[in-house]
Parts: structure tokens; sequence; C-alpha cells
């Protein structure tokens, strides 16, 4: 026997007096437990940590989404003659039919991008900060007069219930806006 003997010997003083060859295995097995139950402890930190890091990466390419949504729906009135189109649209000034429908497919973007932004605030992948900021951008949208009448004449019968309801009630605080405070002043934009 090649170990026989080897742990027969005491223990030395000052030692633990009990050593692995003295344990029962159901003593061993629970030493096992205890090591395992410990891994599991560890692994379930590690996975929590992991899962909040992730959600917040989530958040944070769902935020950088949705300005690059909104980035793009403007990039159509950069062609031609479509800025001046919609500058006219959102001042409310007459236009010729195809400057008109200019101005509705635009505002219909720009809608859309803030119903993106709402429906997925909703859904809880947008923070209430984000939703807010848009929240005031797009009330400042609806000093414009034209972006107003889109809304209430075309726009609000194109979205969902909740969010045409949530949408009107930011057409009382566009109103409650000084005129100074608007994006949208007279014939331009307001550089504020």
């Amino acid at each position: 026997m090649l170990f026989a003997g080897a742990f027969d010997a005491p223990a030395p003083v000052g030692c633990v007096t009990w050593c692995l060859a003295d344990m029962t295995l159901a003593e061993l097995g629970a030493i096992g437990e205890l090591i395992g139950g410990i891994g599991v402890v560890v692994t379930l930190i590690y996975l929590a940590v992991q899962i909040h890091q992730n959600t917040k990466q989530q958040r944070f390419t769902s935020a950088s989404s949705l300005w690059e949504g909104l980035s793009r729906a403007y990039d159509p009135a950069y062609l031609g003659d479509n800025m001046s189109a919609y500058r006219k649209g959102l001042a409310a000034e007459t236009t010729s039919p195809d400057e008109h429908m200019t101005f509705i497919f635009l505002s219909f973007r720009t809608f859309s991008h803030f119903y993106q932004i709402f429906d997925s605030h909703r859904k809880g992948y947008v923070e209430d900060g984000m939703l807010e900021m848009n929240r005031n951008v797009l009330t400042n949208f609806l000093g414009a007069p034209g972006a107003r009448a889109y809304w209430v004449e075309t726009g609000r019968r194109l979205f969902p219930d909740d969010y045409s309801k949530w949408v009107d009630s930011l057409l009382a605080d566009a109103d409650m806006l000084p005129e100074d405070a608007r994006f949208w002043v007279g014939s331009g934009w307001h550089t504020v």
C-alpha cells in the first residue's frame, strides 16, 4: 500500500486537529455542498453585474439610435427646395401643392420620430430624462403654427390614442411658451 500509515501521524501542536482522512463521506459531501453553494452565489453576483452592464449598454444604444432617428427624420429637408417648403409650412404660409406635400411628409416623419421615443419610453427602453427632453423639443415644435395645424388637422388621426392624447396635452404647453422662448419665431428658426 503506497499510502499506508501516511495519515496515522498525530497532528502537530497548534495545527488543526482534524484532517480530511478523519472525515466521513457525509462530512466531505457537506463541505463540497458548501463550496458549491459559494460558487453558485459568486456566479449569480457575476451574472447580476453583467446583466446590469448589458442593460446600461442597451439603453445607451437605444438612446443613440433615437437621436440618430431624429437626425434622419430631417434629412429630406436638406434636399433641393425642401427646406423652403418646410419653413413655409411651419410658418403656415401659402405653399404650392408640391411644397404642401413636402411639408406634410416631413411633419409626419417628425411626429413619427417622437412617437418612437414615446413608445420606447412606455416599454421601458427609454429613461424619463430622454422622454422629458424630447417632450420639450416637441412642445417647441408645436409652437410653430404649421406644425400645430398639421397635428390638429391630420397627424393626430394617424397615431395611437395614447400618443395622440400626450401630444394634445403638449399643445396647451406650447400655448404657454412666450414667443421668444420658442424655437420657432416669426419666419425663421430661433437660435437658442
